[in-house]
């Protein structure tokens, strides 16, 4: 049975990656190079579950970018993994407070 990644949808703020290029005025977090065409890098990725705000970003050179998510990539592959094999278990179904009584007297008459 071939296994899919479970896909949520991530809504982004538009504006905030200009807001982090002002900021930090362009210069690489990392680096500390100047970059008018670096990234606006999420300190917490959204797959992670950050959130989408200005406290959680950072402005990256393409090339810091480029390190920091490839080096992002087997840990939201082994995330994405995970969610998929919790999602096919199948869910336990409740036990019944009759049964649990039921089953501790039977266990202290045996004793």
């Amino acid at each position: 049975m071939k296994r899919t990644p479970i896909k949520t949808k991530i809504v982004r703020n538009k504006g905030l990656r200009l807001r982090v290029k002002e900021r930090d005025e362009g210069i690489c977090r990392q680096c500390g190079r100047y970059d008018a065409k670096g990234d606006g890098d999420h300190i917490v990725p959204l797959s992670m579950n950050g959130p989408d705000i200005i406290d959680n970003m950072q402005w990256l050179c393409r090339g810091c970018h480029r390190r920091k998510t490839s080096g992002e990539a087997p840990i939201r592959a082994k995330a994405d993994r995970l969610a998929a094999r919790h999602a096919q278990t199948k869910k336990r179904k409740p036990v019944r407070a009759a049964q649990l009584s039921a089953n501790a007297l039977s266990v202290r008459t045996n004793a």
